[in-house]
């Protein structure tokens, strides 16, 4: 798994529909990786979590944008290698199979609507991903119909809404003591990323400002 981290998103999968009333829907579609270890207690679990690079004070699970060239459980990997250090050279240790409860799928979707009239990093770039391009020009969008620019700004154009998509994989580890095996000291992001360990226990009960948790994610860890 040691490798160089992808960059860029011109791969990055993203999806566009546009809607009756004449609304153009814009989504990207990113792989996240719950990450699962042993709690204290024999009936509690705890999630892996990382620092955010735009907002330290946050914290997220690993994920990241998905690629086309790649299934979802290798994105949602790969993103955890990137920004967790997460291991597979090690997979001995590492129960990596799909794993929920009969009622709790494998694998999981959440949409994540951006703040209405707010452009996505990616739309704020000179040049738009080359695959959202694609799949623009596949459902007949013109690129004027997501952004206009505003002197050196791109601003976004009333009637197009942005999301994002999470993709979620479930992976649970074989037992917390094997934790040190399978996360590495040195990956891509340990430069810009802390890594911690949240209660599954105390999702329900937490606030997601009192532990720096982005309500989104807490929303998936509790479904």
């Amino acid at each position: 798994m040691e490798e160089a981290a992808r960059t860029g998103r011109d791969l990055q999968r993203f999806s566009v529909q546009c809607i009756p009333d004449g609304t153009v829907c814009v989504t990207r579609h990113v792989a996240a990786l719950v990450v699962l270890r042993p709690g204290d207690a024999a009936d509690d679990a705890e999630v892996l979590l990382v620092s955010s690079r735009k907002h330290p004070g946050q914290r997220t699970l690993p994920k990241g944008g998905w690629e086309g060239d790649e299934p979802l459980l290798a994105a949602a990997l790969r993103e955890a290698y990137e920004e967790a250090g997460l291991n597979l050279t090690n997979a001995a240790v590492l129960k990596a199979t799909q794993h929920r409860t009969a009622d709790a799928p494998a694998a999981m979707e959440i949409d994540h609507p951006a703040e209405a009239g707010k452009l996505p990093a990616y739309a704020k770039e000179e040049e738009l991903p080359a695959s959202l391009e694609a799949e623009l020009d596949k459902a007949g969008v013109p690129v004027t119909s997501l952004r206009t620019k505003d002197g050196s700004k791109w601003r976004a154009v009333p009637g197009c809404a942005f999301a994002t998509r999470f993709h979620v994989v479930w992976l649970s580890l074989e037992n917390a003591s094997e934790t040190i095996d399978v996360l590495l000291a040195e990956f891509p992001e340990s430069a810009e990323r802390c890594r911690s360990w949240m209660s599954l226990r105390a999702v329900d009960a937490v606030d997601a400002e009192a532990v720096g948790v982005k309500p989104v994610f807490l929303e998936i860890l509790r479904r």
